[in-house]
């Protein structure tokens, strides 16, 4: 998965694996930064993020200034600094839970730090927290826009912050969010389909259905290949088994979850979960919980995981 984005507010908190310092400092904007950094401080810290047996949470969270450059000042003297946007991201850190951060869209976005280019100009920005763009302008794709006004996430939309689209079948490639194409249509960036194709000679066909002999032991979403080592011509594409069915394995199953011989229904959110208990859909093992991976179509992660 690409590098998000976002990264850059949990930079604040971490730095070459421990927790960045945070403490009081001189001046308004120290204090203000410094009230930020320390709630996401206390909230990885609570989250237990840290090895308290090797790091001193308490020396690494209260220490000032912070060895890092995310919410310092930065050395383009050119930037302001923009005190409104310090409760923005404070509330963003307090809905954060241990097992649930979800990142914020530009819409959301309020840069620390803004400069003077008009909407329409050349920017660069390394990360959402500043910008040489004016004040309520993000810098997208190397130029100032104002993403109140601007769709983000669906079919020929611009991608929202952390390369995420929303609309069905839809991926990010290269800042725009492209629908993934079906059978018989060409292949998007030469070698993507939807699920239910594959991509051979720059066109999507499609997978073999249930008794169609397997592609390359490949075979469509809702059936796999019956694989017959004797004979390869005759391996043959079978329906996967509903809940009930006997299987052999989680793959031979829709639900994806065969713990004792018969398929079952997969683990759902908050439910406990292993490598013998698969969770559901959109949900993920952690800590043998299941949980969600995204709301509203934006992806979430647990705060430890944050980078």
């Amino acid at each position: 998965m690409m590098r998000r984005v976002v990264q850059t507010a949990w930079g604040l908190a971490m730095i070459g694996g421990g927790l960045s310092a945070c403490g009081p400092g001189p001046g308004f904007q120290d204090a203000e930064v410094q009230r930020l950094e320390t709630a996401l401080c206390d909230k990885a810290a609570a989250c237990g993020c840290f090895d308290a047996d090797s790091v001193d949470i308490e020396r690494v969270c209260g220490e000032w200034p912070p060895d890092h450059a995310y919410f310092r000042a930065p050395n383009d003297t050119r930037l302001t600094f923009d005190p409104d946007c310090i409760d923005p991201w404070m509330a963003w850190v307090e809905d954060l839970t241990c097992t649930a951060a979800s990142w914020p869209r530009y819409a959301e976005i309020c840069p620390l730090y803004y400069g003077t280019r008009d909407e329409g100009m050349e920017c660069f920005a390394a990360d959402p927290m500043m910008s040489h763009c004016a004040q309520g302008l993000s810098c997208i794709l190397g130029i100032c826009l104002d993403p109140q006004h601007i769709a983000f996430g669906d079919h020929l939309q611009l991608c929202d912050l952390g390369n995420t689209c929303y609309g069905e079948r839809v991926e990010c490639y290269g800042g725009l969010c492209l629908r993934l194409p079906l059978a018989g249509e060409p292949c998007l960036g030469g070698f993507s389909c939807a699920d239910s194709a594959i991509c051979e000679r720059g066109t999507c066909q499609p997978l073999p259905r249930p008794g169609e002999p397997c592609r390359d032991g490949q075979c469509h979403p809702q059936a796999r290949c019956e694989i017959d080592s004797s004979t390869p011509q005759s391996d043959v594409c079978v329906p996967l088994a509903a809940v009930g069915e006997p299987c052999r394995g989680h793959s031979e199953c829709l639900s994806g979850n065969c713990p004792a011989g018969r398929c079952e229904h997969p683990a759902g959110p908050g439910d406990p979960c292993s490598s013998q208990l698969p969770c559901g859909p959109d949900l993920r093992c952690i800590d043998f919980q299941c949980e969600v991976t995204s709301v509203d179509g934006r992806p979430i992660s647990s705060v430890c995981e944050l980078e």
